[in-house]
């Protein structure tokens, strides 16, 4: 979150997570405060399982863009 707080209002941000993020419900309090800070979600990319070296999860790319 401290890089969506870094940006200037409606600039835009990609953003690597692991996919399953917006999916799991452990992570509600963090998604709602992830969510208060982004005007929309511009774009999102779903990379292939292990693109990264010595991982073993599915990563998104989201491209967002910071509230006004």
């Amino acid at each position: 979150l401290r890089r969506l707080d870094l940006l200037r209002p409606g600039v835009l941000l990609a953003y690597v997570m692991p996919a399953g993020f917006m999916q799991r419900k452990y992570s509600t309090a963090l998604k709602e405060k992830f969510n208060s800070r982004i005007e929309r979600i511009c774009d999102s990319y779903a990379l292939p399982q292990g693109i990264f070296k010595d991982t073993h999860t599915e990563t998104n790319i989201l491209i967002l863009q910071k509230k006004h």
